[in-house]
């Protein structure tokens, strides 16, 4: 996703969070070496009461372009992120339910607009739909290893009967 994005847009830095209850979690990052961010990002969880604009994102599910970070009031400067003087972010959603966001760093004032969102859009649609077929695919793997220590552990017999009960 994040080496798609570049090619659509391009940015110093991105990561992907995902939303697991009231907190953001970095899912993937990239760039973040050249800049010395790299230690900061890898672990990063964000807690949306402390960050209110990802916060409004992930209330309204639209899109927010910082086009100068020092003049946004909602904007916080982490340690060893003060490089970052503009922003996209962009709600990763899948049917109205954010499930987390793409956000593209950039070094300068100004460097991202209203058209990288619209030119971003597609892919952040097509990354949603990835996330959520990755979450029902990993809930599927854990429900059948449920079944099977349940079947490994039972010392009476199971039979599967078809709709006919019939055994199968």
């Amino acid at each position: 996703i994040l080496q798609r994005a570049k090619r659509v847009v391009p940015f110093k830095t991105a990561n992907i969070v995902l939303l697991e209850n009231e907190t953001l979690r970095i899912a993937r990052w990239q760039g973040y070496d050249i800049f010395g961010g790299e230690d900061t990002i890898a672990n990063f969880l964000q807690p949306l009461y402390a960050f209110p604009l990802e916060s409004k994102i992930i209330e309204t599910g639209q899109p927010a372009v910082i086009h100068d970070t020092r003049q946004e009031a909602q904007w916080l400067s982490l340690e060893g992120m003060g490089w970052i003087r503009s922003q996209l972010i962009m709600p990763i959603v899948l049917q109205e339910r954010v499930l987390g966001l793409l956000r593209l760093d950039g070094n300068m004032p100004g460097e991202f607009s209203a058209d990288d969102v619209s030119r971003l859009k597609p892919l952040v649609n097509a990354a949603a739909i990835a996330l959520e077929r990755a979450r029902l695919h990993q809930e599927t793997m854990q429900q059948a290893q449920r079944v099977q220590q349940i079947l490994d552990s039972s010392q009476d017999g199971i039979l599967l009967l078809d709709s006919g009960f019939r055994v199968e």
